[in-house]
């Protein structure tokens, strides 16, 4: 600091000048400085705030899509949903994948002599159903299900299918869950209308899938 009446430096911090001990004049800022300070503050405040809320809100949402996930992605419901679709759009493919590799295994290694006669035997049940469907309501036919009962294994119950699928079907990995399910296939077309109602429909459970157990 310049001290006006001595004319000597003094340090900034100091508010008498350090020789004659007369005080420093401070300048006042002008108020539209201030006010401009203000604003500058208030703007950043504002600028953090919205950061924040678009993380937390991106988490939020990031936080529901994985509890949807769990929720919905492991409900045996989805083999029916599959096999559905499967029939309605004559979709091999999605048909074969309803069954478990084990289960694939085994046909292939029992039964036939290579991965196209296995999956053709394996989808042969979905042949029959769209032949039979076009002819009771006609080509081009839409389906739609209704779930009326799922029924989750118990301990012992699961134990126990463990065991058959293990001495009939050579199984080394077992399933986590298994269930029954009782559902209705609706299907309509040009020709009329046809309902399907399965009982025991028995699904098992390996890692977060659902298959269906023939």
């Amino acid at each position: 600091m310049y001290c006006e009446k001595c004319h000597r430096q003094s340090p900034d911090n100091f508010e008498r000048c350090a020789y004659c001990s007369a005080p420093f004049e401070t300048k006042k800022k002008p108020e539209s400085v201030k006010k401009n300070i203000k604003k500058f503050k208030k703007r950043r405040i504002s600028k953090k705030t919205v950061i924040i809320c678009v993380v937390a809100f991106a988490f939020v949402m990031a936080l529901s899509a994985i509890i949807t996930g769990v929720v919905t992605g492991v409900k045996p419901e989805r083999v029916v949903s599959s096999l559905s679709v499967a029939i309605e759009q004559n979709d091999s493919k999605l048909y074969y994948s309803l069954y478990d590799e084990q289960m694939k295994e085994y046909k292939k290694s029992n039964w036939y002599f290579s991965d196209e006669e296995t999956n053709k035997a394996m989808v042969e049940p979905l042949v029959k159903s769209i032949n039979f469907y076009t002819e009771m309501c006609g080509e081009g036919f839409t389906i739609n299900y209704e779930i009326e009962d799922v029924y989750y294994f118990s301990d012992s119950e699961l134990e126990s299918l463990c065991g058959v699928l293990a001495e009939t079907y050579s199984y080394d990995v077992m399933p986590k869950k298994a269930a029954r399910i009782d559902f209705v296939l609706y299907v309509k077309g040009e020709k009329g209308e046809y309902e399907t109602v399965y009982k025991d429909f028995y699904c098992i459970k390996f890692g977060s899938e659902w298959y269906r157990l023939e």
